[in-house]
């Protein structure tokens, strides 16, 4: 959907229409594992592009209509490779009302160790990447105790 500025503009004016006739005020993005779905390098600025150009149809149509606003939110990942590899964060904050930073599932099944899989700190098995495997490594500030 992302791949081109025709099939983003159409699934932008799809979204509005949605969101209208239903009585939603906005439209999350749920954007967490890009790298992990077959897309291309370019994507993170298509993301981006997508942003922006939702932000512009929002403001454009509340204006047009005399409606509030539609809202723009993401849902992201906390993974460190991902953020790096999938999002370009300092342009997409400039177009999103806010963002969902989904700091869970950084430990599971799939490892050989036991770990909480949403800790907020570093755990003492964590070497490698898996040092920014907890919430504080995402960037959020996270109030001591």
């Amino acid at each position: 959907m992302v791949s081109t500025q025709s099939k983003r503009k159409k699934f932008i004016l799809s979204a509005i229409a949605l969101l209208r006739a239903n009585g939603f005020d906005g439209l999350n993005l749920d954007w967490r594992f890009p790298r992990e779905a077959g897309s291309q390098q370019q994507d993170n600025q298509r993301f981006t592009l997508l942003c922006k150009e939702l932000k512009e149809a929002f403001v454009a149509e509340g204006t047009k209509t005399n409606h509030d606003r539609l809202i723009i939110t993401a849902s992201v990942s906390a993974e460190k490779s991902t953020i790096d590899s999938s999002y370009e964060v300092a342009q997409i904050a400039m177009y999103l009302d806010f963002i969902n930073v989904l700091t869970f599932d950084f430990h599971g099944p799939w490892e050989n160790v036991t770990g909480h899989h949403s800790p907020l700190y570093r755990g003492s098995q964590d070497t490698g990447d898996k040092i920014y495997s907890n919430t504080a490594s995402t960037g959020i500030y996270i109030l001591p105790t």
